[in-house]
């Protein structure tokens, strides 16, 4: 191996190594977008969970006044 062939090598490792923070940095940005959609996802749920209970007790509570 001669050292052209080596420092090519070099090279392409030092590329790759960029490509591969870049890609890092790409990642750890879904990661954050992925855990606020995942707060809004949980929120919709409790909001979700509150309306279903509040309409079971009004449906409740016109059974009883139907009686």
């Amino acid at each position: 191996m001669t050292r052209a062939d080596i420092e090519e090598m070099l090279r392409n490792l030092a590329e790759t190594t960029r490509t591969l923070r870049k890609a890092i940095d790409h990642v750890v940005a879904m990661g954050g977008h992925l855990a606020e959609v995942a707060d809004h996802l949980q929120e919709i749920a409790v909001r979700t969970d509150v309306a279903i209970t509040n309409a079971l007790i009004d449906l409740g509570d016109e059974e009883e006044n139907k009686s």
